[in-house]
């Protein structure tokens, strides 16, 4: 309990928490546009199929219904070739139809770290092959042509192995900055947070299950991604001496602004 007791101490301290009142101005659509996308990969020809990601995302929608979501689009079990189409031409395609402004990606399934680089497993990689896999490198390239057409993207991994080599750690303090922040909002924002949450030893500890919970269950009128990264390292850290790994995106143009999740 002292451990614990000093832990949470310096987790508090850790965060500088702006959030206070989180009333929000009259215009409150100013995350504009607001699409997710959510990708579930179960079924693997190589590896074990996992069952954790279909009940995850019906989790996320959940809470997710509850905020200002213009559109969900849900892909499942993709291969390479698939995923790489995906993000190279038709998400691309459906920034520019759309005017997407604020972007989230949700990644469920299996992941891999080799050297320095972290990856997600299509459904038909091959075991040891990394060339089969898709790289941190190859999704941020997929991604360069269009990123800055968007204001605030989002990119969240939920995989066995999801340590990501994708971003940079954010800095201490870390700032929590109210819904209201002309700053947060108006700077552009592009950031990653990944957690293992496939592992076997972890069944019951279900990294989206607590996201969720704190999305459904919170009062606020919006959540800085910042708020909900403290409160989940309090959590999973007590109960399984993990921490979310999250900052910005290497590679994009983060200007220190922030994705907020608004209530309808």
């Amino acid at each position: 309990m002292r451990l614990a007791g000093k832990i949470t101490t310096i987790i508090v301290a850790m965060a500088v928490i702006l959030l206070g009142n989180t009333s929000l101005a009259e215009d409150d659509d100013t995350m504009g546009i607001t699409w997710v996308i959510l990708i579930q990969n179960s079924e693997y020809a190589a590896f074990d199929n996992i069952d954790g990601p279909a009940n995850d995302v019906s989790l996320i929608k959940g809470a997710l219904s509850k905020y200002q979501i213009d559109k969900i689009i849900d892909k499942q079990n993709l291969s390479k070739k698939q995923l790489l189409a995906f993000f190279t031409t038709e998400l691309k395609s459906l920034i520019n139809t759309h005017k997407i402004k604020s972007l989230l990606i949700w990644y469920a399934g299996h992941g891999a770290i080799s050297g320095q680089a972290s990856y997600w497993i299509p459904t038909d990689a091959k075991k040891g092959t990394v060339e089969t896999y898709i790289s941190s490198a190859e999704l941020a390239s997929a991604m360069q042509p269009y990123i800055n057409l968007l204001q605030h993207t989002l990119i969240i991994t939920e995989a066995c192995k999801a340590d990501s080599k994708f971003y940079t750690r954010a800095p201490e303090p870390m700032v929590i900055r109210r819904c209201t922040d002309g700053y947060g909002l108006g700077k552009r924002s592009a950031q990653s947070l990944s957690f293992s949450g496939y592992d076997k030893a972890l069944e019951n500890s279900r990294f989206t299950a607590m996201l969720a919970e704190m999305l459904s269950t919170s009062s606020a009128e919006c959540i800085p991604i910042e708020k909900l990264v403290v409160d989940l390292t309090e959590e999973v850290f007590f109960k399984n001496r993990q921490i979310p790994n999250f900052g910005p995106i290497q590679g994009f143009d983060d200007q220190k602004g922030t994705f907020f999740f608004m209530k309808k």
